[in-house]
C-alpha cells in the first residue's frame, strides 16, 4: 500500500514537471517544405494507356507560382521511355499549396511483368525536400 503512495506521488509529479515545459519555438520560423505527396503504388494493368495524377505539397502557400522539376530516375525505372510520357515540371499555382502532374502510361513495349518507374522532384535550394522520389509498378496485358 505504501508503494501505491509513492507511485502515484510520483506521476503527479511527473505530470506536473512536464506540464510546465514551454513551447517558445512554436511560433519559430520554420523551413518551407516540398516534396511528393502521391505514396509509391501500383498501376493497373495498362492495355493501351493509362494516367496516373502525382501530387507535389508544399506546407505553406507562395505569393507566386512556384515551379519543380520532376524527372525519371534513370537508375531506378525498368521500362523504356515510349512507354510514359509526363510533363518535366509542376506548378503549385500562388496561394495554393498542391501542384498536380498527370503522367500517362502507354503499352508500346510493356511486359505483363511489372517493372519499377521512379520520378524524382528536384528545385531551387531555398526549399528543404522530404519525398523526392515515387515509385510504380506498372505492366502491360
Amino acid at each position: 500500500m505504501k508503494n501505491i503512495k509513492y507511485l502515484v506521488v510520483a506521476l503527479v509529479l511527473a505530470f506536473g514537471i512536464t506540464s510546465c515545459e514551454s513551447y517558445d519555438d512554436f511560433d519559430a520560423n520554420r523551413e518551407v517544405i516540398v516534396g511528393f505527396a502521391t505514396g509509391d503504388g501500383n498501376i493497373p494493368t495498362v492495355s493501351s494507356t493509362r494516367e496516373r495524377d502525382v501530387e507535389v505539397f508544399i506546407t505553406e502557400a507562395a505569393s507566386t507560382d512556384l515551379t519543380f522539376n520532376v524527372t525519371v530516375d534513370a537508375a531506378n525505372t525498368e521500362i523504356t521511355a515510349d512507354n510514359y510520357d509526363f510533363p518535366g515540371t509542376v506548378t503549385i499555382p500562388a496561394g495554393e499549396r498542391l501542384g498536380l502532374i498527370t503522367v500517362t502510361f502507354t503499352n508500346n513495349s510493356l511486359s505483363p511483368d511489372r517493372f519499377p518507374f521512379t520520378l524524382n522532384l528536384s528545385g531551387p535550394d531555398s526549399f528543404l525536400y522530404g519525398k523526392t522520389s515515387v515509385t510504380f509498378q506498372v505492366r502491360g496485358n
